[in-house]
């Protein structure tokens, strides 16, 4: 069943924030989280589920791709997608077992959720995981808008 909770923009991207600069930093990387002027102030999918899906992108992103590290909340019409993206090599859509990637045991910033799981709690929170781009390398998480009218500032 979706979730009956709502998250704000704001709120998913400083968290984020808050728990990634430190991991991100100590391998000289850094974590770019911002929202366009445009997107909704919140979101049809709870925090805790947010942060849980994110939380594998952005260990992803560490684990298997270089560079700066982005998460954008981007307005998409009624729905917001958060992005995330690094720097890495180009992901081939033949040959990645996209969402079909086990645990990483030695990655200790992992929640250890992994890529099918975390696609498996965003369908059941309403929403979709997708591999946007294969280069730069992006996932994203697509949630449907609260209220598409409000917007953050």
């Amino acid at each position: 069943l979706p979730s009956t909770g709502h998250a704000t923009v704001a709120d998913v991207l400083s968290a984020a924030q808050a728990r990634w600069h430190g991991p991100l930093a100590a391998h000289n990387r850094p974590l770019r989280a911002l929202a366009d002027d445009t997107v909704p102030t919140h979101v049809r999918i709870s925090t805790a589920s947010a942060a849980q899906i994110l939380d594998v992108l952005i260990g992803n992103a560490l684990t298997h791709g270089r560079g700066a590290v982005s998460l954008h909340a981007r307005n998409a019409g009624h729905i917001v997608a958060f992005d995330v993206s690094d720097e890495g090599p180009t992901l081939s859509l033949e040959s990645h077992q996209l969402f079909r990637t086990r645990r990483d045991p030695s990655n200790s910033n992992s929640n250890g959720i992994g890529l099918p799981y975390a696609r498996k709690l965003a369908e059941a929170e309403g929403a979709r995981l997708v591999l946007n781009r294969p280069q730069p390398p992006t996932f994203s998480l697509v949630v449907s808008a609260e209220n598409p009218g409000c917007r953050t500032r």
